[in-house]
């Protein structure tokens, strides 16, 4: 059986994000988790309008943490109703691709590709699906 994240040619799980209005007491609370340390950030993303930090568990996985820049953040109401695990980014070879398959399998794109500053100027996209919720697409890092 081919599941949906096959059917848009998922490489692996880039990383999942959580928000909070904290943001600095909840970057520590992950640091400070055994064997995690500071991948990237933290940082200000104007274009999305957030304040973000890319922090790597002692298993590998990511967690992006998102706080609000603005009041017209896209993740300004999910923080004002709680906050918490907001989305999970999955990294694809070619994201137009991806999201002419995403479509053609119940996704509406939310956010066209944009070059994103988080990401070091590869592209990302939001999608929403009916059974998995808030998806972010990024491009794959380059292998040189």
């Amino acid at each position: 059986m081919n599941s949906f994240f096959n059917k848009i040619n998922v490489g692996y799980i880039d990383h999942f994000a959580v928000t909070t209005r904290n943001f600095n007491s909840v970057v520590q609370d992950w640091i400070l988790m055994p064997g995690s340390k500071l991948l990237r950030g933290p940082g200000e993303n104007m274009q999305q309008k957030v304040k973000y930090a890319f922090i790597q568990l002692s298993n590998g996985s990511v967690v992006e943490v998102l706080s609000p820049l603005t009041k017209d953040s896209p993740i300004t109401r999910h923080v004002i109703n709680g906050g918490g695990f907001y989305h999970v980014c999955f990294a694809v070879d070619n994201i137009n691709n991806s999201l002419q398959l995403a479509k053609k399998n119940g996704a509406t794109i939310i956010v066209k590709p944009i070059k994103d500053v988080a990401f070091d100027g590869r592209y990302i996209s939001f999608i929403m699906h009916p059974d998995h919720g808030l998806i972010e697409l990024v491009e794959m890092q380059p292998l040189f």
